[in-house]
């Protein structure tokens, strides 16, 4: 077990997949704290709903919903990337 309390940001794929498959648990015991930006959430739990593992992450009290706060960052980046919406 990994003694070192971190915390990570994340996209949607690993925490779908794993609740997919109900291994979300995982990464909690890895990291204690996930962080995702809001669209992030809306894609899992609010666009997810009804789609497997939503539920599970929904239900989690260590993934954590962050606004963005450099926007000159996000809007740079959002040229190439993914939004998660």
């Amino acid at each position: 077990m990994n003694n070192n309390i971190a915390t990570v940001i994340s996209n949607s794929s690993p925490l779908m997949n794993l609740a997919i498959i109900n291994k979300l648990k995982l990464l909690e015991q890895l990291y204690h704290n996930i962080i995702v930006p809001k669209e992030v959430w809306k894609e899992l739990v609010i666009d997810g709903k009804g789609k497997p593992g939503a539920d599970r992450i929904q239900k989690t009290q260590w993934i954590h919903v962050k606004s963005i706060k450099n926007t000159e960052l996000f809007r740079s980046l959002k040229k190439d990337l993914d939004t998660g919406g």
